[in-house]
């Protein structure tokens, strides 16, 4: 009995500990894995709604709201009709608002437009083209922003252009700020997820194909360095060879006749 009851008691405390082992692996493959669905959604959706050549806008706008920033981002791809009349073929809205009731900021998606995606949802959309269906995605962020802009480049909070911009770039963060004097919200580096996706795809890039003539080792200058100013040194490639005039041409060329005619009445033994 008393050998039963041991390994009755120690099967339990194994089971337990191997349920707490599982549930903080998975709690944390969770933590890791839904920023990742999200910011792969937002890529997919710029990447199905941009497209060459069409109508198509993206804007972005940021807000404070009680210390949290709030965030709209809308894509919107149009077509016309036979009167010239701009249709909603595409349109997806990402959108943050700050629950002070849960202290944590609720991230939506929105999508209507001719485009079926979802048939309940995109039926309520026709039905009210004006109102947008949103969905509520997760309610544990406690920072989301969307900037205009790549890591180059200064970074721009709103953006309500027509043109496309080059990039966007999306932060995020599931941790608890860190405290400060100023009562700003700051997120260790490490606790901010971001990801810079691109949106124009046919912009024009420039770069430089350095020549290997001028390749020096010790003085390696970035190629593709737009503001590096090109042709300082001339390339040899570019050089065109020296020819030769038309009036020195026809004189060597009836030197060498004459010399091989002389050689010929000599081996012949018949002088000029």
């Amino acid at each position: 009995m008393v050998i039963g009851s041991l390994i009755i008691v120690v099967s339990a405390a194994l089971l337990i500990r191997s349920t707490k082992t599982f549930k903080s692996i998975e709690s944390v493959l969770d933590e890791n894995t839904l920023p990742r669905e999200i910011l792969h959604m937002i890529s997919q959706d710029v990447e199905d709604i941009v497209s060459p050549g069409a109508d198509v806008f993206l804007h972005v706008q940021n807000k404070t709201y009680k210390g949290h920033n709030e965030t709209r981002l809308e894509i919107t791809s149009r077509v016309y009709d036979k009167k010239r009349t701009p249709v909603i073929l595409k349109r997806v809205v990402w959108q943050s608002k700050y629950d002070p009731g849960l202290d944590r900021i609720v991230l939506y998606r929105s999508r209507s437009g001719l485009a079926a995606a979802d048939a309940i949802l995109d039926t309520q959309a026709r039905e009210n083209p004006d109102s947008l269906v949103f969905v509520p995605l997760t309610d544990e962020l406690t920072y989301f922003k969307i900037f205009v802009g790549n890591m180059q480049e200064e970074p721009l909070s709103q953006w309500l252009s027509s043109r496309l911009p080059e990039a966007i770039r999306i932060e995020m963060s599931f941790a608890q700020p860190i405290d400060s004097i100023t009562n700003e919200q700051k997120f260790a580096p490490e606790d901010v997820l971001s990801r810079i996706i691109v949106v124009d795809m046919t912009r024009r890039i420039s770069f430089t194909v350095p020549d290997i003539k001028d390749y020096d080792k010790n003085n390696i200058e970035e190629p593709n360095d737009v503001d590096r100013k090109a042709g300082n040194q001339e390339s040899q490639r570019d050089k065109k060879p020296q020819e030769l005039t038309t009036e020195e041409t026809p004189e060597k060329e009836s030197g060498n006749v004459e010399n091989l005619r002389d050689k010929s009445l000599l081996i012949n033994g018949v002088s000029r």
